[in-house]
């Protein structure tokens, strides 16, 4: 991935008095110096500031402050700094309102190396949640309660568990015990949600080990792998 074209990107927003910082995934691979193929980028500009400044290639995540965008040749999504809730009986979040500082809406997201907004122009790290050290420890960390994290979104474990084995993170222990005493909230997400996190954990760790790994922690696959395996 072309971390420049990134940059620029951030440059452009930066340029017209906005914040904008790679997020997620991209912050945490680019610090691990990992190859990466997802571009995430999270800011305060309005989405009708991106869309008057990028090429945009869809706007199907609207509903979550979300563009995707297309700058020389690479696809980046671009979301609002955002504060969220959980209704009751659902695990997917809405949106409260719009942020205007990576510190204010930090705590919407799920693990602490999941928090690290760095600025690609300056190498600028914001790191509410101490992410940074979990990241260079190698170690996995629910931010706040693990309990009520997973009953917001169940799904939250099929993802720990995939980003743990994908890394090779050790698993904190208050962490581990929550997946494993939860593990039944996973009946709660839609075949729909189970099956696209599936799908990531089977791309990124294999058939074998996935199987594996849901049967360690007492996770219900219902069959999704069973009907992707045919």
């Amino acid at each position: 991935m072309d971390i420049k074209k990134i940059t620029e990107v951030l440059q452009i927003i930066k340029k017209n008095h906005f914040q904008a910082y790679v997020v997620g995934g991209t912050a945490r691979d680019i610090i691990l110096k990992r190859d990466f193929s997802d571009v995430d980028i999270a800011t305060n500009a309005p989405i009708d500031f991106i869309k008057k400044s990028f090429k945009i290639e869809n706007d199907d995540g609207l509903a979550f402050g979300s563009i995707k965008i297309v700058y020389k040749n690479i696809i980046m999504e671009i979301t609002r700094f955002r504060q969220e809730k959980y209704n009751d009986n659902s695990n997917f979040p809405v949106i409260e309102k719009y942020l205007n500082k990576p510190i204010e809406e930090a705590s919407r997201r799920d693990f602490t190396i999941n928090c690290l907004y760095l600025d690609l122009t300056n190498n600028e790290i914001v790191d509410p949640y101490n992410g940074l050290n979990d990241l260079l420890q190698a170690r996995l960390n629910f931010i706040g309660d693990p309990y009520i994290r997973i009953k917001e979104d169940p799904s939250r474990i099929i993802r720990g568990l995939r980003l743990a084995y994908k890394l090779n993170f050790i698993i904190d222990e208050t962490t581990k015990k929550a997946f494993i005493e939860c593990h039944d909230e996973i009946k709660k997400i839609s075949n729909t949600k189970l099956k696209r996190e599936l799908g990531k954990m089977v791309s990124d760790l294999g058939l074998d080990k996935t199987i594996n790994i849901l049967k360690t922690y007492q996770i219900d696959s219902r069959g999704v792998l069973n009907n992707e395996n045919q």
